[in-house]
């Protein structure tokens, strides 16, 4: 087949008691066992974050946190998640009711581009932070750390990864006033209310 793979989209919907329905994509390259067929998800994580998350078999491959507003991926109006990606690249776009988002990545070179903008992650980072997605100057990448996720991991255990990493969970925004809006009260709970360290 050549640089050809075959792809299938399994359709995802996360069901969040109190939360609006939100749907995903998981997107995998049907490779043998010991190729580097990449799968990715999406779901929410705070009131602000939204996370695609993209793993081999070898573990986590890149992580993208993009943040906004308070509940901008949660507009009324038509919505689309797609991801894809072979041995050689990676791609991801998102389109919400004011927010159409998109993000290229050369898995060989460990480069990411966002809007106009490309970024060589560092060292041993697997994590990107998008910041200002619904803003109309457009996303901007603002960081980066490192984090050990898989894909359909619960709650509880995603709080448990990003509580390794300072840096995500000040991304998340856990402490913002929004938290004490009863419209969030259940968002906010989705990973802040189980992490395990100081915010």
């Amino acid at each position: 087949m050549g640089k050809c793979m075959w792809q299938r989209r399994l359709a995802r919907t996360l069901v969040i008691v109190g939360f609006p329905f939100v749907t995903g994509v998981i997107t995998r390259g049907l490779q043998p066992a010991s190729s580097s067929a990449i799968s990715s998800e999406q779901r929410p994580l705070s009131a602000t974050v939204w996370a695609t998350i993209a793993v081999t078999n070898s573990g986590t491959e890149l992580v993208l946190l993009w943040r906004g507003r308070p509940g901008w991926y949660m507009k009324a109006g038509p919505r689309a998640e797609h991801a894809s990606g072979n041995s050689e690249s990676y791609s991801v776009s998102l389109e919400y009711p004011g927010a159409r988002l998109a993000m290229f990545y050369d898995r060989r070179r460990r480069e990411a581009t966002v809007g106009r903008k490309v970024q060589l992650l560092p060292a041993e980072a697997n994590t990107i932070f998008v910041d200002q997605v619904d803003d109309p100057g457009g996303p901007t990448i603002v960081g980066f750390t490192t984090l050990r996720l898989l894909p359909t991991m619960t709650n509880a255990s995603l709080a448990d990864a990003f509580s390794h990493s300072p840096a995500a969970v000040a991304f998340l925004q856990c402490d913002e006033p929004w938290n004490a809006m009863s419209s969030f009260t259940d968002i906010a709970k989705v990973v802040c209310g189980q992490l395990r360290v100081q915010r």
